[in-house]
């Protein structure tokens, strides 16, 4: 947010890909003395958005372009550190699975564990370097999912997936 002046439609945002902006904002009697060129280099080198300064009323619009950019780019884990277990016990890596929700209402699917990445399966996870790691395909229908729900649960059963 800064003093650059407003666009046609005043809410409206500079994007990274329109040139520096040199002219202030005036409008609710803007005392603005800068467009803070630096800030909108900083902005257009990562891709940010530009909004007016003067447009205080406007501020909703870009908490919401704020809020709709984090929902958009956050991505859901797909490696998980395994914990450690509770003093005198032993945590059995076959008997771990991933219990995936869809955010639809479909019911949970579980996912089993792989040997490896190099022989993973759309419903799968694998365990390296003390992660359990979603197979590609897994990790890719849980992202696409932002709202799903995962969990790392610990069974009573083997997890181990037949090879394919």
């Amino acid at each position: 947010i800064v003093g650059v002046a407003e666009k046609a439609t005043p809410t409206d945002a500079y994007l990274a890909s329109e040139p520096l902006q040199e002219v202030e904002c005036t409008t609710n009697g803007g005392d603005v003395t800068s467009t803070g060129l630096v800030y909108q280099e900083l902005s257009i080198m990562t891709g940010g958005l530009r909004f007016p300064l003067c447009q205080f009323n406007g501020f909703d619009v870009v908490f919401r372009r704020i809020a709709e950019d984090v929902v958009q780019t956050s991505n859901i884990a797909c490696d998980f550190a395994i914990p450690t277990p509770p003093a005198g016990e032993v945590l059995d890596l076959a008997k771990v699975a991933v219990a995936y929700t869809p955010s639809n209402g479909d019911p949970e699917v579980r996912f089993g564990q792989t040997p490896a990445l190099g022989v993973c399966q759309s419903n799968a996870f694998y365990i390296a370097d003390g992660k359990l790691n979603l197979c590609p395909d897994a990790c890719t229908t849980i992202r696409n999912d932002p709202t799903a729900s995962v969990a790392v649960l610990f069974t009573c059963e083997d997890t181990f997936l037949d090879p394919q």
